[in-house]
Parts: structure tokens; sequence; C-alpha cells
């Protein structure tokens, strides 16, 4: 969640000078939402990591996807023509909608994969169970540090192919 949360931060502010005055209020909501959640998260995981001295209950968890989604929300109205220089070049602008589902992919994936599998077989989706990402790894012989080590770098991997896809159409050489 930190992570998603200092990409969506980045990303909101590699913006192009001529789309910056446009759009100050959302980039400053983004910043203050997305620090003051990176605040509260960073100091759980530092008791998180093995051996784990506490654990994030569902309050939690939906705290921080609310959290995630308000930011994803707000990252994909740069998209969104608010003047005559933004309306002007809305194709610039488009792959900002592309953002959120980026830089929360593997989330998404793994809570859209989980669903499934339970829905095909013949269980209620809502039921809880062993077969997220961070499960599968576990018991494939990683430790808990290494799962973390490894989901964050496929959420950083896909953070910054956002934040790539944001300025690529700026520099083509940056794609």
């Amino acid at each position: 969640s930190a992570l998603c949360m200092i990409l969506f931060v980045g990303i909101s502010r590699i913006l192009p000078l001529d789309m910056a005055k446009a759009v100050d209020p959302l980039v400053r909501s983004i910043n203050l939402l997305g620090l003051a959640g990176t605040a509260c998260a960073l100091p759980f995981l530092l008791f998180n990591l093995s051996p784990a001295k506490c654990f994030l209950g569902d309050s939690g968890s939906m705290f921080f996807g609310l959290l995630l989604s308000i930011l994803g929300i707000l990252t994909a109205q740069f998209n969104a023509p608010s003047g005559t220089a933004v309306a002007a070049s809305r194709e610039y602008y488009a792959s900002y909608f592309l953002v959120p589902w980026l830089v929360l992919s593997v989330p998404i994936f793994d809570a859209v994969r989980v669903a499934l599998g339970r829905a095909l077989n013949k269980k209620s989706p809502f039921l809880p169970d062993n077969r997220h990402l961070h499960r599968l790894l576990h018991r494939s012989g990683l430790s808990p540090n290494q799962t973390l080590f490894l989901v964050s770098i496929a959420v950083l991997t896909f953070g910054l192919t956002a934040a790539i896809l944001v300025r690529s159409n700026q520099s083509p050489f940056l794609l």
C-alpha cells in the first residue's frame, strides 16, 4: 500500500509544466492523501517484517484500500479537461486513465484471479482461503520477507511502467 501511494504521488509530480497550473489543487490533494497514507503504512511495515509483531486487520486493510481507490480516482482525473490548454491536448492526458490500473494491477489481478477461482469451484467469492499471491509465494518456499520483496518489485515495475506511459507522449525516447 505504501509503495502504491508513493507511486501515485510521484506520478502526480511528473506533470508537464503546461499542465501543472491547470490541475494544481488536484496534485495537492494527491500529495496530501498519498503522503499521509504512506506515513500510516510505513511504521506498520516495520512491525510486520518477519517475525511479525502485529497484523493488519480488516479495518486497516479496508482503510488502505479506500485510500488507494481515492488516489486512483484522483489520478485518473488528470484525464478530464478543465481548461482550454488541457482540452487542446486531450490525447496526451488520456494516458492518465491507465495509471491507476497499472499501479494497482498486482492487487487487482490477485483479487480477480482468486474470486474467479472460487466461483469456478462453486464456492462463495467472499469466503477466505489461502490462494492469494502472497500465500502461493510463501508455499513455494520463499520467506515472508522475500515474498514482500518480490511483490514490491512487481508493484514497482508496473508503477514505473505507468510513469513511463505518462511521460512517453512528451518524449518518445522513454517509451
